[in-house]
């Protein structure tokens, strides 16, 4: 099989650039829930800590477990995506994984809870980025392949991630009386 250009096979349309705008744009958001969920926790530490009763290493531990789970991860689902070529799929899983290990991080009501939580949230986490990656570089347009990369990688999560996290959870976590209620007490408060 002759392969062109972005590895589609010689002779094959792209799909319409409206799907083409529609993916990045949901791949875009989908990065972006995946840093605000990262920020929520950062912005709210000082209360999951007093919750949790939470030591300055196992603060750090629960930061470096999820960026290691989430390096390894990066590797071998990105490599699983490569080998399998439903990429569409394992981005679901991952994503469905990610969701369910954000509800276990927000009940958790220990430290190794939590951290098992981080642990499987990076593990999870990991593969959304490589995933799409390669669907934008097969999808899109090598004309606009670029500019796609950037939204992809970087709207969503600033614009979500960084900025709105901020917006969302700063004062959020203080009760009326100035207590301050864990994680999962904001979340059901919602």
């Amino acid at each position: 099989m002759n392969v062109g250009l972005g590895g589609m096979p010689s002779g094959v349309a792209r799909r319409s650039a409206g799907y083409q705008a529609w993916l990045v744009g949901l791949l875009s958001i989908n990065f972006g829930i995946v840093f605000f969920d990262r920020q929520a926790l950062n912005v709210l530490m000082p209360s999951v800590a007093q919750d949790l009763a939470l030591s300055n290493t196992q603060i750090g531990l629960l930061a470096s477990a999820l960026s290691f789970t989430w390096a390894l991860a990066a590797f071998g689902i990105g490599k699983l995506s490569d080998t399998i070529g439903n990429r569409k799929l394992l981005l679901v899983l991952s994503t469905l994984g990610f969701s369910i290990c954000s509800f276990v991080s927000g009940i958790a009501t220990s430290f190794v809870f939590m951290l098992a939580a981080r642990l499987l949230m990076g593990a999870a986490e990991g593969g959304i980025m490589p995933i799409s990656h390669a669907m934008v570089a097969t999808e899109v347009d090598p004309k606009h392949r670029g500019l796609a990369q950037g939204i992809a990688q970087n709207f969503g999560s600033n614009l979500l991630g960084s900025f709105l996290a901020r917006c969302c959870w700063s004062g959020s976590h203080r009760s009326s009386a100035g207590a301050r209620p864990s994680i999962s007490r904001v979340c059901q408060a919602s």
